[in-house]
């Protein structure tokens, strides 16, 4: 059945939507701050095989897309980029000056630095219908943004975001068009959802 068919189905909105990142060392980003996101995706590579006048494809290695995030900067306690700034820092990245202890940046202490993060998106009553968990996510770039003059816009900071892979989930009682379950089954999850490693 069609969702505009029945009005008791919600199809998913864009802006209905949290991007929660946990307490990282370098401080808590409240999802208020997280102004726009990019869902997971991935790309495949593909092989080639050639005979005669055809060509045939196969699929090869899955490699996750980095995810960009848009966030804006309060100021005051929730200085938006100082929080940052101490990630970097926390990921083990020293100024020159310091010499006296010398460190390099460290997938595990960048991971730490950040935290988790999850984007959830929910329906109109603010129940949960579907989360992305991004496993062993550290800051690929920052953009402390740009001043000018002219614009009267609040602060933006952008992230690129590099990842392993993408958990998906899905709760009970969630619409699973297009997630391959049957009704009342689930992949590899507890009770209450629907778990997808993709």
């Amino acid at each position: 059945m069609s969702f505009w068919s029945n009005a008791s189905v919600s199809p998913k909105r864009k802006y209905n939507w949290l991007c929660e990142i946990s307490q990282g060392k370098g401080g808590k980003l409240e999802s208020w701050v997280i102004k726009k996101v990019t869902k997971p995706g991935w790309t495949s590579t593909e092989a080639v095989h050639r005979f005669l006048n055809y060509t045939f494809y196969y699929p090869g290695k899955v490699q996750w897309d980095e995810i960009q995030m848009t966030l804006v900067d309060p100021g005051g306690q929730k200085d938006t980029s100082e929080i940052l700034y101490k990630t970097l820092l926390n990921s083990g990245w020293n100024m020159p000056r310091n010499l006296k202890k010398v460190t390099t940046v460290s997938k595990a202490a960048a991971k730490r630095a950040i935290g988790d993060i999850k984007i959830r998106q929910i329906d109109h009553a603010g129940t949960p219908v579907e989360e992305w968990t991004l496993k062993n996510a550290w800051i690929k770039s920052m953009k402390f943004g740009e001043l000018n003059y002219e614009g009267d816009e609040l602060m933006e900071i952008i992230l690129a975001l590099r990842y392993d892979w993408a958990e998906l989930k899905i709760p009970k009682g969630a619409s699973r068009v297009g997630v391959g379950t049957t009704s009342g089954q689930s992949i590899g999850a507890g009770a209450g959802e629907s778990r997808i490693e993709l």
